[in-house]
This record gives structure tokens, C-alpha cells and sequence, in this order.
């Protein structure tokens, strides 16, 4: 078995060849908050894309989200109780453990679901603009 098929044994999701799993709830709701849309730069990117990597990828940092801290600041991305829950969703795979005093997460892990996030708001966006040129040139349904 290899290691993705190992993490989704251990995360329950037994996901066929091709088959893509349902964005968990916890997701959904920390999209709720407003995100920026990317810009081009990742910190996942800089570090992954980074061809003489420095080790970098094997030996990261880890972030800690202590219990009861509340989104306070821009460079708070999520609550604990929202990180509490998108542990508890396996969101971040094996890369984050809760623990009495927060949730720690993966530098890395962190970084690649902030991307998405981004990634999400961008889509939206995109989507905001098609539908604007629909509402300018087609017609209504009656």
C-alpha cells in the first residue's frame, strides 16, 4: 500500500481510482470567511517549487493555533475551533494533532490549504465575470 492509499485507509475515505471526495463541511464553512484572491505568490509554491531545496521540505515549521484563540488579525487564517474541526475532518491528513493546548498543523499542510482557498476565491471570481458577460449579451428566461 502506498502512503495515499495508507492516509485514506486511515482517514476512512475509501476512494476509488479517479474519484474525488465531497469538500468536507469544515472547508465550506472557513471559506465563509472573505479570502484575497491569490496573487501569484505561495509560500507552498516557494518552497516546493524550489529546485535546490534546503532541506526545507522534510524539516518545516509547524503553526499553533492555541485552544480558545479567535481569528484576531490578518495573519490568522482560521479560529481553533475551526481548526479544531478541519483536523478532526483530516483536512490536513496526517500533518496537524490536536492536543489540550490547540491544534498544531504543518507548515506546509497549512500553506497548501491556504492556497486552495485563494484558489477558490479566484474561481469565484472568474465565475462572477463570465456571468456578468451572460447578463449583458443573453437573454432571461421568461
Amino acid at each position: 500500500m502506498n502512503r495515499v492509499g495508507f492516509w485514506r485507509l486511515i482517514a476512512g475515505l475509501k476512494l476509488e481510482e479517479g474519484q474525488v471526495s465531497a469538500i468536507p463541511k469544515s472547508v465550506l464553512e472557513v471559506l465563509g470567511h472573505e479570502w484575497k484572491i491569490d496573487e501569484g505568490y505561495s509560500a507552498f509554491d516557494a518552497v516546493f517549487n524550489d529546485r535546490e531545496d534546503q532541506g526545507r521540505r522534510s524539516s518545516p515549521s509547524f503553526y499553533h493555533i492555541a485552544t480558545g484563540k479567535e481569528v484576531e488579525t490578518d495573519f490568522d487564517i482560521f479560529s481553533h475551533k475551526e481548526a479544531k474541526k478541519l483536523a478532526a475532518e483530516h483536512v490536513f491528513g496526517l500533518m496537524a494533532a490536536v492536543r489540550d493546548s490547540g491544534v498544531t498543523i504543518n507548515e506546509h499542510a497549512q500553506h497548501a490549504f491556504e492556497d486552495f482557498c485563494h484558489e477558490v476565491y479566484g474561481a469565484w471570481a472568474k465565475y462572477r465575470e463570465k456571468l456578468d458577460q451572460v447578463e449583458r449579451f443573453s437573454k432571461r428566461p421568461a
